[in-house]
């Protein structure tokens, strides 16, 4: 998603800011760690290590969460 982010003129050069996701769906988080859609289910909190958000009734993932969850496994890994 782009997004101007100063108000311009005909003819003026435009700041375009390309702004990244603050959450994803349970398909495209399992997608973004590699896994199945079952594992990212019994990886989701309170019986796993990842928190998922209700919107509505949707469960989203915050993209902040997958990255501390691989940061976490990297370092028992490592």
């Amino acid at each position: 998603m782009s997004v101007v982010t100063e108000s311009a003129r005909i003819g003026e050069n435009v700041r375009v800011v390309d702004l990244e996701p603050l959450t994803v769906n349970s398909r495209k988080a399992a997608q973004l760690l590699d896994i199945s859609p079952r594992k990212l289910q019994d990886l989701t909190w309170p019986r796993g290590p990842i928190k998922s958000v209700k919107i509505g009734r949707v469960h989203s993932y915050p993209v902040e969460h997958l990255r501390q969850y691989l940061r976490d496994l990297a370092a028992k890994t490592a």
